[in-house]
């Protein structure tokens, strides 16, 4: 049932990439806040039913190795096309290594839900640090790993560490009751844990927090922190590339791949601005999303950009647009096609817009060096 709920979704939600099943198919003793009478051993029958329940919507699934078909799960996971990954588990290294080279391509947030490093029983641990195909999770919330655990991850594994959050529903929410499922969960000082039995139940931490701790409070380089969010998981399931996902290549600022950026603050890391396939957040409708899906690349040092809703100036104030120019004069585009569409029709209406404002953008743009016109989508005049 959630693996369709998913599937059903993606269509009008393609900031929905797929699932990742956390479960069923962990040790026992590793289980974290799973519920224990939904764990089970990855048999055939199951694997066939859970392929065919996600419909190709399932991109990474959990696996114990050491179960008694957890190797053979790992690699029919492979071959139809999902990532493995290891995790939740109490496998040898030995064991370890043979799920790697089943197909498992992840370690699930390690060091949390499997054994650990020891100098006489090194565990799964070694095992994904020496193997280059191996993307390896971390949770950077100083809780879930402490700090020097966190730098010890990046410099065994450079370039190979994935910032994951485990978040749950109390994600950036004030301290109280909340639920797992149905299971009753307790965060206390941002920490979320079972009421039930105190185990750690997931985190609430945000992805932004991640990267910004890393950089401020644990003197990782930018480029380390960024890369551990944006194209270390994107090259784990092969979206650094065009695929059938995303289109478009996703993890870069780079010609070709998709337009999706965050605008964080110099000094303390925090998200300003946001655009989404091109456009700032919220000015796309869902039936633009549902067409385009992923952004046309931008093309050498071409760009577009628009600008939507019913136009009004408390929505797209002056400074708006400045930034955008500084944006654009600061990545080196040399040309720019401008326009503005409507959430309702796309097509302009000169009671509703303002297009002298369209043009002081254009003018604005030409007295920065960028040569400016207006753009066309769907019948917009130029």
């Amino acid at each position: 049932g959630n693996l369709k709920t998913v599937h059903d979704m993606m269509p009008d939600r393609p900031d929905i990439l797929g699932a990742h099943l956390e479960g069923p198919f962990l040790a026992m003793p590793r289980k974290g806040a799973h519920d224990p009478n939904c764990l089970v051993d990855p048999t055939p029958d199951l694997v066939s039913r859970m392929l065919d329940a996600a419909d190709g919507c399932l991109r990474q699934i959990t696996i114990a190795p050491e179960l008694p078909h957890g190797i053979d799960a790992i690699r029919r996971f492979f071959l139809a096309g999902v990532v493995p990954a290891v995790g939740h588990c109490d496998a040898d290294y030995q064991t370890a290594r043979k799920g790697f080279d089943a197909g498992a391509g992840i370690m699930t947030h390690m060091f949390n839900a499997m054994n650990g490093l020891h100098h006489r029983d090194p565990g799964p641990i070694p095992a994904a640090v020496e193997d280059p195909r191996v993307t390896i999770e971390l949770i950077n919330d100083g809780f879930h790993v402490q700090d020097p655990m966190v730098k010890l991850g990046f410099g065994l594994a450079p370039h190979r560490i994935a910032f994951v959050t485990d978040a749950m529903a109390a994600t950036d929410c004030p301290d109280g009751h909340y639920l797992l499922g149905a299971l009753d969960v307790d965060v206390r000082d941002g920490h979320a844990r079972l009421a039930s039995n105190g185990a750690i139940a997931g985190s609430t931490l945000l992805l932004e927090k991640a990267v910004s701790r890393a950089v401020l409070e644990l003197g990782i380089s930018p480029v380390d922190a960024v890369e551990s969010a944006t194209l270390t998981p994107a090259r784990a399931f092969g979206f650094d590339r065009r695929n059938d996902v995303t289109g478009f290549p996703i993890g870069l600022l780079a010609p070709g791949f998709a337009a999706d950026v965050l605008l964080l603050d110099q000094e303390t890391w925090t998200v300003r601005r946001v655009w989404c396939n091109g456009h700032p957040k919220g000015t796309m409708t869902m039936n633009q999303r549902r067409e385009h899906r992923w952004p046309r690349p931008l093309e050498g040092r071409r760009a577009r950009i628009w600008y939507g809703g019913d136009y009004n100036p408390d929505q797209w104030p002056e400074e708006v647009w400045d930034e955008d120019v500084r944006l654009m004069v600061k990545a080196g585009v040399n040309l720019v096609s401008v326009g503005i569409f409507s959430w309702a029709k796309i097509e302009p209406r000169e009671d509703v817009y303002d297009f002298g404002w369209l043009d002081r953008i254009i003018d604005n743009l030409g007295k920065a060096g960028i040569a400016a016109s207006r753009g066309a989508v769907e019948g917009l005049p130029r």
